[in-house]
């Protein structure tokens, strides 16, 4: 959802995810994205997360909000020259190696979870499938993402 901050008056991106959805889910996990989104804080390849809050049924995200979309909309666009393609890559690379060096698993790269900003520059967003502490030879068995992008090899491990 779209929102102003009260004080501010600058436009933040609301996600509010259903609590029921989560059963099944421990506490820790449910707590891993506010976690994640706070050690990523600062890049200028990921969202800031400002707050959050919970409901009774529901939490709540406050985020950076970006007007330019997400790269799926750029992409079926065709507004997207080599070029441009090639910064967007390079920025997504150069996020990506971020978050890994910091032991984080995005675990949910789609072209819906690359959101651009005004300028059309590359920010990851919703790291609800995210995976902590994974250094060294850690590793994340098993079906992990997307449906529809998941890696191959995982699904023969």
């Amino acid at each position: 959802m779209l929102a102003t901050n009260c004080d501010s008056g600058k436009l933040v991106a609301l996600k509010i995810v259903e609590k029921m959805g989560l059963i099944g889910y421990d506490q820790d996990t449910i707590m891993t994205e506010r976690q994640v989104m706070q050690m990523v804080m600062g890049h200028p390849y990921c969202t800031k997360l400002y707050a959050t809050f919970q409901s009774q049924d529901h939490l709540f995200y406050v985020m950076e909000f970006f007007s330019g979309g997400d790269l799926r909309k750029q992409i079926k666009s065709k507004k997207c020259d080599l070029s441009t393609m090639r910064r967007l890559a390079a920025e997504l690379l150069c996020g990506l190696q971020f978050v890994h060096s910091k032991g984080i698993l995005h675990g949910d790269v789609i072209p819906e979870n690359i959101l651009l900003d005004c300028n059309g520059h590359v920010r990851l967003a919703d790291f609800g499938n995210a995976e902590t502490n994974m250094f060294g030879a850690e590793m994340r068995t098993g079906e992990f993402g997307t449906e529809l992008y998941i890696a191959p090899e995982t699904l023969t491990q």
